[in-house]
């Protein structure tokens, strides 16, 4: 639902002397979690698009992604405070390079996140990070890796391992993943005044999840529930004075992409 996901998606698919493609997304979620931190905790839209350009063996990618809170959160957990009606909390831009060798697919990019609120996650939290990608798409349960390292503000690591089993039913695709999730580096650390998103090292949490996907005319809907186990104390937080060990969202992404006419 988030930056990349769209774009590797269409990456390890593309064929070898595809057309330039654009892919659009909208989404509704019951809350903004992201990496395992519950960021607002009431329903939150989201759109995102992608520019994929195949060159020779590489397809190169370009995107944008945000995030809107509906209305104000007082007494909730919230990007922002004191702010009325619809607000853009978040807006990402990234770009990368996707190759697929031997059945393996390899992502590199950067990604920037920026916070345009004076509330909260103000423009002091913007922040830029390089990532790589390798997944096995064809391999039993699918696994992959990724890395995401904060180059501005943070300078640490964020780690992603999983995998996804794919099958069907009710004559609709159904995909069980799980991802395992570590920090190294994004802790909170004494006498360091660089920022941080974790309360310790290491395992921060794991998180199930359930999909589908049908077409409904040139829209393709992708429901989604998600199951997150946390272990690091920030991860844990899902309102005010309040964190549980394990905690669910659900959402829906309505996706249309297409071919560039040359």
């Amino acid at each position: 639902m988030k930056r990349t996901l769209l774009a590797s998606a269409l990456a390890a698919a593309a064929p070898l002397h595809a057309q330039a493609g654009l892919a659009v997304d909208a989404s509704a979620a019951s809350g903004y979690v992201t990496r395992g931190l519950s960021l607002t905790s009431r329903p939150v839209a989201q759109a995102g698009a992608t520019l994929t350009v195949p060159v020779r063996r590489v397809t190169l990618s370009a995107g944008a992604w945000s995030n809107l809170e509906a209305a104000p959160y007082d007494g909730d957990v919230s990007m922002t405070a004191g702010e009325h009606g619809p607000n853009l909390t978040e807006l990402d831009l990234w770009a990368d390079a996707s190759a697929t060798l031997g059945g393996v697919s390899a992502t590199a990019g950067v990604l920037r996140l920026t916070y345009p609120n004076e509330q909260v996650f103000t423009p002091a939290f913007n922040t830029t990070e390089v990532y790589a990608r390798l997944a096995l798409p064809n391999a039993p349960l699918a696994p992959r890796l990724s890395v995401n390292y904060d180059v501005q503000k943070v300078r640490g690591a964020y780690v992603e391992a999983g995998g996804a089993y794919a099958t069907r039913a009710a004559g609709l695709p159904v995909s069980v993943g799980a991802v395992a999730a570590f920090s190294y580096g994004q802790a909170l650390r004494e006498g360091s005044d660089e920022g941080y998103y974790y309360a310790d090292e290491g395992l921060t949490h794991v998180d199930v999840s359930v999909s589908t996907a049908f077409q409904a005319g040139a829209l393709r809907l992708s429901p989604v529930a998600h199951v997150l186990l946390a272990r690091d104390e920030l991860a844990r937080v899902v309102g005010p004075d309040a964190s549980r060990g394990a905690k669910a969202w659900i959402g829906v992404t309505a996706s249309w992409s297409g071919a560039l006419q040359r």
